[in-house]
């Protein structure tokens, strides 16, 4: 059973997939019988600089610059296996997927929780891409990610003119400590309008980041102190805000010892790692792991220096082919908390097949990842790229090539003699078509017809790049419809 349920959390949708549902049952209760998975989706207020990609954002000042299209297509393509299979899934479970809004520092993942995301789940898990080597897989126990909070300094004290600076008051330093593994940054500071006027205030802004309650509670009250005894030093009022954001990502030891196992069944046990961890980063995933057990891991996206990986960057590009890694890391701990089996250990390894990194069609080494999700489950890029108007100019169906064909050779055989298109056609070979012979019949009659008018060459060019392209598709054994026309002045 396939249960959505809508909230009202901007575009928020909580999925609920159920194994065999007996009200009967005599089984004792489970221990975990809900697991939660969650996938964040979010822009940027920045405009993505790839000139050269397809996919690229067509909204200035709105941008997917931090993977989050790669997790939703993570979550969607573990929707997919998970739906088909469904059956395996043990009696009275579920499985819950969390597609999440607003996580770019507008508390998405509160909301959910307000909206009932996590009632009846027992564990809960998440990951993020990260610029670590590709394929890596990286946990641990303990803090993951940093607590975040923003911060607004004023000095306020008597302005006045800029030619007589010793009727007013000014502040020439600031000190600024990092306390126990914490960063304290100010990145902003405002004063004055004028350059012959001294402000009678002055702001300043920034950052702290810290991984422990106890830290952050240190550090606000050591710059509360140092604001206020600094500014009364120098005669003028000084007031600090904070501004609470997420708190620290606090992985649970025994979960995150379970995506350690498992990750090292999925990218073998020299790709998981510790290091690099914890990250200054904060992830509102803190709020789910407040509430419920479970563990957040992140998967490494670099494979070469010539493409960016580095998050927030105007020209980062999600690495696709982390896609199987993701997908088969939650299929796995959705069997081993549930202890059940989806997937035979044959199937998973083919969901593990490597994709392509380029733009462009699916090519055939994806074809067996491609059998199990499905023919429309390979790459957001191939979600992204159907909707385009190149992808319109070819449709599905080889039958209809076939049964165009005799109509097909009747038209180059027309062009040739320069007769009129009832003419009967040349007899076509017969059993099936294949996709070579498609091409031999364009390559040979066009070239009859076009080898002495060199204005028709391009359309012949054209005529291949067409059959490429309805190659590509069948390689993916997507079949492809054929629509043809010829043109000349004879």
């Amino acid at each position: 059973m396939l249960l959505c349920r809508p909230h009202q959390v901007y575009s928020g949708l909580v999925v609920n997939i159920f194994g065999p549902v007996d009200p009967k049952s005599s089984t004792s209760p489970r221990s975990i019988s809900c697991v939660a998975f969650r996938g964040d989706m979010d822009a940027l207020p920045m405009t993505e600089e790839n000139p050269s990609l397809e996919y690229k954002s067509t909204t200035a000042g709105a941008a997917h610059m931090c993977g989050h299209d790669g997790h939703m297509t993570s979550l969607a393509g573990f929707a997919q296996l998970l739906q088909r299979r469904r059956e395996h899934l043990p009696v009275n479970t579920c499985v819950r997927l969390l597609f999440q809004p607003a996580e770019e520092g507008h508390f998405g993942a509160v909301a959910m929780i307000k909206g009932g995301c996590l009632d009846g789940v027992d564990e809960v898990y998440g990951y993020h891409n990260v610029n670590f080597p590709e394929g890596v897989v990286a946990v641990k126990a303990g803090a993951v990610m940093s607590h975040g909070n923003t911060f607004r300094i004023t000095l306020t004290g008597p302005g006045g003119h800029g030619s007589a600076p010793h009727q007013t008051l000014t502040i020439t330093s600031r000190n600024i400590s990092a306390h126990d593994s914490a960063i304290v940054t100010i990145a902003q500071v405002h004063g004055g309008e004028a350059d012959n006027v001294i402000p009678s205030s002055v702001t300043m802004s920034g950052t702290t980041r810290d991984f422990a309650p106890a830290v952050a509670d240190v550090i606000r009250t050591r710059m509360s102190a140092i604001v206020t005894h600094t500014a009364a030093a120098f005669g003028v009022q000084g007031t600090i805000q904070f501004d609470e954001r997420y708190p620290a990502t606090v992985n649970a030891v025994d979960q995150a010892e379970i995506v350690r196992k498992v990750a090292q069944s999925v990218a073998g046990e020299a790709n998981v790692t510790a290091d690099g961890l914890p990250l200054c980063a904060s992830e509102d995933f803190s709020f789910y792991l407040k509430e419920r057990p479970g563990a957040f891991f992140f998967i490494g996206t670099v494979s070469s220096a010539s493409q960016n990986r580095t998050l927030h960057s105007s020209t980062f590009d999600f690495n696709d082919t982390i896609l199987p890694v993701s997908v088969r890391m939650f299929l796995e701990l959705a069997q081993h908390r549930l202890d059940c089996q989806l997937y035979d250990p044959v199937e998973m390894a083919r969901i593990h097949c490597p994709m392509p990194s380029n733009t462009g069609a699916t090519h055939a080494h994806t074809d067996a990842m491609l059998m199990i999700v499905d023919k429309t489950f390979a790459r957001r890029r191939y979600f992204r790229e159907k909707q385009r108007e190149h992808r319109r100019k070819v449709y599905a169906d080889e039958a209809i090539v076939k049964a165009q064909y005799k109509h097909l050779q009747s038209v180059l055989d027309n062009l040739q003699a320069g007769r009129p298109s009832s003419v009967a056609p040349r007899e076509a070979s017969d059993g099936p078509l294949s996709w070579h012979s498609i091409a031999t019949v364009f390559k040979r009659e066009a070239h009859r017809v076009l080898k002495d008018r060199q204005s028709l060459v391009t359309q012949t060019q054209e005529y291949q790049s067409l059959i490429q392209a309805m190659q590509r598709f069948a390689v993916m054994n997507i079949p492809v419809r054929l629509h043809i026309s010829i043109e000349t002045s004879m």
